[in-house]
């Protein structure tokens, strides 16, 4: 680290840079030995996830899905998860009005949490 003028370390917090200074033969920074967090600590050991091959969909499915997502996720009703379950979308065009709904398939959703068994109609 001595042959660099200086290290950073960017957390997106939304406090003031804190600037730590230290001599150059000494290291102003020290290694923790903490454990990192378990990412998922409801889930049971015995959970695995299920593999289910990705749907295909055409370039103007494609362009639709995009433009609900970045819609829904505007309006608050959608928004990024860290949850193991990976839940595809379907399009569903409405016969008499030919409009296209985005529709999630939780069909494959099914975990084991600690407290029991969790269905895919408890996760809506």
């Amino acid at each position: 680290m001595r042959q660099h003028e200086a290290v950073k370390f960017l957390f997106r917090g939304t406090g003031i840079a804190v600037e730590i200074k230290g001599h150059p033969k000494h290291c102003a920074v020290a290694r923790v030995g903490t454990n990192p967090p378990s990412l998922f600590p409801n889930l049971a050991a015995n959970c695995k996830p299920i593999v289910v091959q990705s749907r295909q969909y055409s370039k103007e499915d494609r362009t639709f899905i995009e433009s609900e997502v970045r819609r829904l996720s505007a309006e608050g009703i959608i928004a990024e998860s860290v949850s193991p379950c990976r839940a595809q979308v379907l399009i569903v065009k409405d016969r008499e009005a030919g409009k296209k709904r985005l529709c999630v398939d939780y069909s494959e959703c099914e975990f084991v949490y600690r407290t029991g068994r969790v269905s895919a109609a408890e996760i809506i």
